[in-house]
């Protein structure tokens, strides 16, 4: 931070000292998970693809005073691109699947299909180093981005894998090196329970098993996840090793359907969560003209999703998460009370949602946060962690009903 910090002139710190609530600063190119970049000089970079006349170009955006002003620049040629600065190292780093096709960079032909670990000097150079990870005929998605365990000097990082023929079949993996990314080991952790039609909730629901896992290392070195899930809530794991070896899930008591959780650690000890705290609207009557025209089939596939993704919630925990406070809507996906939602921004993606996100602290008391699937729903803000305190909120109708939204399935 204090690099950041550094890079700022007077003005500029007391255009930060302004903001309080969320305040959007750009937009991002590229969805957001692991897009966002700190640099060790302070510099702040969003990386993605830039829709150009000719086609897609691999690019960035970046700012050198906080956050508060951006500018987009090209992508070197097989640069590393977003990765995390490990100080002890003085490398970037970052873990990949390789994929031919997606335009990867260093040697994508004898890596393609492979999970790698890469290092690299610069965000703007090719990997000077490129490791395997062993993966044991598994199928790998979305993993999210290097981190160090401060107890234990461990590198380490959180996705989900599962055979590659029954991709619902996915679990979270813990992936871990203990000599600095030469080998790697593993961890599965347990699946959480599928959805079964109860007296609730009457129709069919899309399955994730447990996805898009977000970890934490508490205090005393203990490790706490979350991952999404078919249920009604998010279900959690503990880590008393370091990863090695997981608890059973359980139900924890943040509500969540379908969604990505996203949890990140203050500097001093705070944990800040990001999640959509909603429902998924009713199912429609499956009818025979229905299933025509929106899926092929309802077999557990898609079924109840992207109805409940317009809002992005935020609390903080003091003790490790044992409690947590605040709660608060930090985002909205702008569009969300538009007659022609489903028609915006054309069939590139049906979500249009501001449930993915990533953080970062910044100077002042400040937090950055990427969210958003989507050109039309992506947005990065500013926010000042004590917004997150208040314990009130008022809105004048004379205003408009911008707080309100009324929607269907």
């Amino acid at each position: 931070m204090e690099n950041i910090k550094k890079r700022m002139t007077e003005e500029d710190l007391k255009f930060y000292s302004d903001i309080y609530e969320p305040k959007e600063v750009a937009v991002p190119h590229e969805d957001a998970v692991f897009g966002l970049v700190l640099l060790k000089d302070g510099r702040i970079r969003h990386y993605g693809n830039s829709q150009r006349e000719h086609g897609a170009v691999d690019s960035y955006i970046e700012s050198c005073d906080g956050g508060l002003s951006w500018k987009e620049h090209m992508m070197p040629p097989k640069a590393i691109g977003a990765s995390v600065y490990i100080k002890s190292k003085d490398k970037y780093v970052k873990a990949i699947l390789f994929d031919k096709e997606a335009g990867d960079s260093v040697k994508q032909d004898s890596y393609d299909g492979k999970l790698c670990y890469l290092e690299a000097k610069s965000p703007d150079e090719a990997p000077d180093r490129v490791v395997e990870i062993d993966m044991d005929g598994l199928s790998y998605l979305f993993g999210r981005q290097i981190q160090i365990l401060e107890k234990r000097n461990r590198m380490c990082f959180v996705g989900q894998a599962g055979p590659i023929d029954d991709p619902r079949s996915y679990s979270p993996y813990f992936f871990y090196s203990d000599d600095g990314g030469a080998t790697w080991n593993k961890t599965k952790l347990d699946q959480a329970p599928i959805f079964e039609v109860n007296g609730r909730h009457k129709g069919v629901r899309w399955q994730n098993y447990s996805c898009e896992p977000t970890f934490v290392e508490l205090s005393d070195g203990t490790l706490f996840l979350l991952a999404r899930t078919s249920q009604d809530y998010y279900y959690m794991y503990y880590s008393y090793d370091g990863g090695e070896t997981w608890t059973k899930p359980e139900k924890s008591h943040f509500h969540a359907v379908l969604t990505m959780p996203n949890l990140y650690r203050l500097h001093d000890g705070r944990i800040l969560m990001f999640w959509t705290n909603t429902m998924p609207l009713a199912e429609t009557d499956h009818t025979e003209e229905s299933i025509a025209h929106d899926m092929d089939t309802v077999n557990g596939v898609w079924e109840d999703v992207f109805t409940n993704r317009d809002i992005l919630a935020c609390a903080i925990s003091e003790d490790d998460g044992k409690t947590w406070k605040g709660y608060r809507e930090i985002g909205r996906t702008k569009i969300r009370n538009s007659n022609y939602f489903r028609r915006h921004g054309g069939k590139r993606a049906n979500d249009k949602s501001c449930h993915q996100s990533q953080a970062f602290e910044l100077p002042c008391n400040k937090v950055m946060l990427s969210y958003g699937q989507h050109e039309i729903a992506r947005q990065i803000v500013i926010f000042d962690v004590d917004w997150l305190y208040e314990e009130s909120k008022e809105d004048d109708l004379r205003n408009g009903l911008e707080e309100f939204s009324t929607q269907l399935y």
